[in-house]
């Protein structure tokens, strides 16, 4: 296993990187009707999700099946699962909501909206990508460790 984790960090930094520059590129694209950001930024968690899925693929070798999230979600727990996806919710729609006001000032806001939307992305997919990488050392599923982490 220790010689086989750099190939799968190594895999894991390029979905990573791609998935960050994908959201960061959506973000700063402009939308010609104000208001109007939400098939953006629906594009942009879809983005998430790939990048989420190619992080998890990198290390166990498969993409995550609809079972494969269930379960996660069922050993992560309720509340956990909850406030995971609340969270996640929330830090977006305020991402949406900054964007939408960043768009009346059209290169600096773009440039600004790419800047939060890939610290932002990152930041959530860096603690996945973490998850991932221990439990694929303790042979175990990510929502375990995301899940002892905050017990």
């Amino acid at each position: 296993m220790p010689d086989n984790i750099a190939t799968k960090r190594w895999s894991a930094a390029k979905a990573y990187a791609v998935g960050v520059s994908g959201a960061s590129a959506g973000s700063a694209a402009p939308h010609v009707i104000p208001g109007l950001g939400l098939g953006k930024h629906s594009a942009i968690a879809v983005v998430d999700a790939n990048m989420l899925a190619g992080i998890y693929y990198a290390y166990f070798g498969e993409r995550p099946s609809s079972e494969t999230v269930l379960s996660m979600l069922r050993d992560a727990g309720v509340v956990l699962s909850l406030a995971g996806g609340v969270t996640y919710a929330g830090i977006k729609t305020m991402d949406w909501i900054a964007n939408e006001f960043l768009q009346v000032v059209p290169v600096l806001g773009q440039g600004l909206a790419a800047a939060i939307t890939g610290t932002v992305t990152g930041a959530l997919s860096a603690a996945w990508w973490l998850s991932c990488d221990a439990a694929y050392k303790q042979e175990t599923s990510p929502a375990l460790v995301l899940r002892a982490a905050f017990a």
